[in-house]
C-alpha cells in the first residue's frame, strides 16, 4: 500500500476540509492552508469535527484519527504546507484563473516528485494546469461533497499526465478507502457531473410541461431508478433487466407450476424499466 509521508491541502473550504479530515482519519500527516484568516480558523475546528465524526459513524478508528490529528498542522503559509508533502491538493473555488494563478505558485516550492492536483469538479485539466511547467504530475481528483463521506473519486487525467502519476494518485485514493474511477480522457463536467446534469434536464422538461409535479418528480427518482442505479449503476441495471425477461419468456412454455415466480419477475422487470 502506497502512502504519502505529508499531503498538503490548499484551500480550506468544505471541500478541503473535507480532504483534511479523510486524510487525517487514516493517520496520514496533514498541513493545510488557506490565505483567508477567518476560513482557516474556521477550517481548524471543522477539520477535527469532522475527522472525529467518522469515529462516529464507525467509518475510522479512534487511535488513528487522534494520531492524524495530532500531526495536522495549520501552515501559516503556502510554503510551509507544501514543503516535503508528497501529495499537495487544490481545493479552491471553481475559477480557472484562480486555480491557475495558485498552481503556478505552488510549482516552484514543490518536492520534484510531488503530485499534484486539483479538486475542480468539472473544468478542463488543460486550462486549470495551464501555468504548470510539469504536466506529468498534473490531473484531477474530483471528489464528491462531503469528500470524507462519499467514496467515488473521479480521476481524470491532463492530457500529458505520466501513467505513474495516474497509478499513484489511485493508489493513494484507495489506501484512503476511495473508489476512484479514471476517465480515460477529460470532457467538461466530467462523467458525475454530465450523469447528473442530463437526468436533472429531462427532471426539469417534465416539470415544465406540466407533467409531474416536484415533489412527486423527486420520489419518481430517489424512489425509482436511483435504487436499482445506487446498486448497479443504469449499463448493469438494463442488462439485468433484459436477462429477466428471456427467462420469462423461456420460462412460460413449462407449465403453471414454474408460471407463479416468473409472473413476478415480469413484473419486477416492468417496474425496473
Amino acid at each position: 500500500m502506497t502512502i504519502p509521508r505529508k499531503v498538503a491541502v490548499i484551500g480550506a473550504g468544505d471541500i478541503g476540509v473535507g480532504w483534511a479530515a479523510l486524510c487525517a482519519s487514516a493517520g496520514w500527516p496533514v498541513a493545510i492552508f488557506d490565505l483567508n484568516p477567518e476560513t482557516m480558523q474556521r477550517a481548524s475546528v471543522e477539520v477535527e469535527r469532522r475527522t472525529r465524526a467518522l469515529v462516529a459513524l464507525d467509518r475510522a478508528p479512534e487511535g488513528i484519527v487522534e494520531r492524524g490529528l495530532r500531526e495536522l498542522v495549520r501552515a501559516r503559509s503556502l510554503t510551509e504546507a507544501i514543503e516535503d508533502a508528497d501529495w499537495i491538493i487544490e481545493g479552491i473555488h471553481e475559477d480557472v484563473a484562480a486555480k491557475q494563478k495558485l498552481l503556478a505558485a505552488i510549482e516552484p516550492h514543490a518536492g520534484d516528485d510531488a503530485l499534484i492536483s486539483s479538486s475542480s469538479s468539472g473544468l478542463p485539466p488543460t486550462e486549470i494546469f495551464g501555468r504548470m511547467r510539469r504536466l506529468d504530475r498534473c490531473l484531477v481528483t474530483h471528489p464528491l461533497n462531503p469528500p470524507e463521506l462519499i467514496p467515488l473519486v473521479e480521476v481524470v487525467p491532463e492530457g500529458r499526465t505520466s501513467p505513474a502519476s495516474m497509478n499513484r494518485a489511485v493508489e493513494y485514493l484507495r489506501s484512503l478507502g476511495r473508489f476512484p474511477i479514471v476517465l480515460k480522457k477529460a470532457i467538461p463536467g466530467y462523467v458525475v457531473g454530465r450523469v447528473a446534469a442530463a437526468v436533472w434536464r429531462e427532471c426539469i422538461d417534465l416539470v415544465l410541461r406540466g407533467v409531474i409535479s416536484v415533489d412527486e418528480l423527486d420520489r419518481a427518482v430517489s424512489l425509482g431508478p436511483a435504487i436499482g442505479w445506487a446498486a448497479a449503476g443504469p449499463h448493469l441495471t438494463y442488462h439485468l433487466a433484459r436477462q429477466l425477461r428471456e427467462l420469462v419468456a423461456a420460462a412460460r412454455p413449462l407449465g403453471t407450476a414454474r408460471s407463479r415466480p416468473t409472473e413476478g419477475a415480469d413484473t419486477v422487470d416492468r417496474e425496473s424499466l
